[in-house]
């Protein structure tokens, strides 16, 4: 059963119905490599919120009363704190590579 899609009555009064072709700016490059995509950007700020909570949750472990023998036998890092900061390590290289093939592909098109 097919419903006839040329009624429109379900539509609100403040809604308008348009085509891809009036959504998008003809002025706008969308490929992948487009410096206007940021991202590079995002990579390197969840990068640097990912080693923000790493420094922050090490400086809080290592202020509590047994924080001198952080990193040993008797007190190991947590796997999820190595975690952090092993994707804090790679988005952070994945962000700058990133941004700099961004920056470079835009350079020669111009």
């Amino acid at each position: 059963m097919q419903t006839d899609t040329s009624d429109f009555s379900f539509l609100s009064v403040s809604c308008e119905l348009r085509t891809r072709e009036h959504m998008t700016d003809p002025n706008q490059n969308r490929r992948v490599a487009n410096v206007m995509r940021k991202r590079g950007i995002f990579f390197l700020v969840a990068g640097g919120l990912a080693w923000a909570c790493t420094v922050l949750a090490f400086k809080q472990i290592r202020s509590s009363p047994f924080g001198y023998e952080f990193g040993s036998v008797a007190f190991p890092v947590p796997l999820y704190l190595r975690l952090i900061g092993v994707f804090g390590f790679v988005s952070t290289l994945g962000g700058a590579f990133l941004t700099i093939l961004d920056l470079t592909r835009w350079f020669k098109a111009r």
